[in-house]
């Protein structure tokens, strides 16, 4: 039986989403160890991460590593990778996506809509900043980090009055009892791969790729090459005020898409198709580029 060395971030999170790829890899016949690594996002937890220099603070450690081969694959939550299939790393596979919606959390409220104006809302997403103030513009908007347990004790310790969280992190953990209110996804679209888990290996390993490609789920990766499509047109990263998804059932998928600043001025877009393509996603995008010219050059200029 092969044993691979899987790297990962130390948070339960991350080792609960690892622990879903070491149990499909276990049905095909991978043993698996666990490393565990830290990254810069969880060394400056107290800094909101638009303040941080750099992208890829929460896999770029993990692919350091990768590269000079201390472990044999890494497990990563597919949002947090900013170079998607570069030139020596590459996504061997993509688990089947969980719920990719928001989730609204709170101790005294049942929703966002109930919030009394002025209400704390804790999020750290420059995305979310922006559709909460176009949903809401009378909340207080604080950042908050930390994992998600942090999060959770900030707000029943009162600092918060609710919180907007992905949904999949919440629901992974068995924490799906917390969550007051899933957002729409038409007002609350999220960063493309929200709630899908990847494993990313290098592309040299030709045979380690082909079995770990066993584990793929077809439907969620052509999702999101949809959703990378859209957001390589805009030029955004999990750090500008962009959301897109793109969901299937049966043979219909739904293509939902947010660009927005940081004051909630915004335009979304939803389109239905039979057989979408990463061209539509294309299109879609270089519409609302030219319709949103001034919004993208002000989050260009921020």
């Amino acid at each position: 039986m092969i044993e691979l060395k899987v790297g990962t971030r130390k948070s339960a999170l991350a080792l609960n989403q690892t622990d879903k790829v070491i149990k499909k890899l276990s049905a095909i016949g991978i043993s698996c160890r666990i490393v565990e690594i830290t990254t810069r996002g969880d060394t400056t937890g107290d800094m909101p991460i638009r303040n941080i220099s750099g992208s890829g603070i929460f896999v770029s450690e993990i692919e350091r590593q990768l590269r000079i081969k201390e472990i044999d694959i890494a497990v990563h939550s597919l949002k947090d990778l900013t170079d998607i299939n570069n030139n020596d790393l590459v996504i061997s596979a993509i688990l089947q996506r969980e719920n990719p919606s928001d989730a609204f959390i709170s101790r005294d409220y049942p929703s966002l809509e109930s919030l009394p104006p002025g209400a704390v809302v804790g999020t750290s997403s420059v995305r979310r900043i922006s559709q909460l103030k176009a949903f809401r513009s009378d909340l207080n908007i604080k950042d908050i980090r930390g994992n998600v347990d942090t999060r959770l004790k900030k707000l029943y310790c009162g600092d918060y009055s609710a919180l907007i969280m992905a949904a999949a992190g919440l629901i992974r953990l068995g924490l799906k009892d917390k969550i007051k209110q899933i957002m729409d996804i038409d007002d609350f679209t999220p960063v493309r791969g929200q709630g899908i888990i990847v494993v990313q290996t290098r592309k040299e390993d030709r045979e380690l790729n082909k079995i770990i490609e066993k584990i793929d789920d077809i439907d969620t990766r052509n999702c999101f090459e949809i959703e990378l499509a859209f957001t390589r047109v805009i030029n955004s990263g999990c750090l500008t005020p962009v959301g897109v998804c793109c969901l299937k059932k049966g043979d219909l998928y739904t293509l939902y898409a947010y660009i927005g600043d940081i004051s909630g001025r915004n335009i979304k877009r939803k389109i239905e198709k039979k057989n979408m393509t990463t061209d539509d996603a294309m299109f879609l995008a270089n519409q609302m580029k030219k319709e949103g010219r001034d919004i993208i050059e002000r989050i260009k200029n921020k």
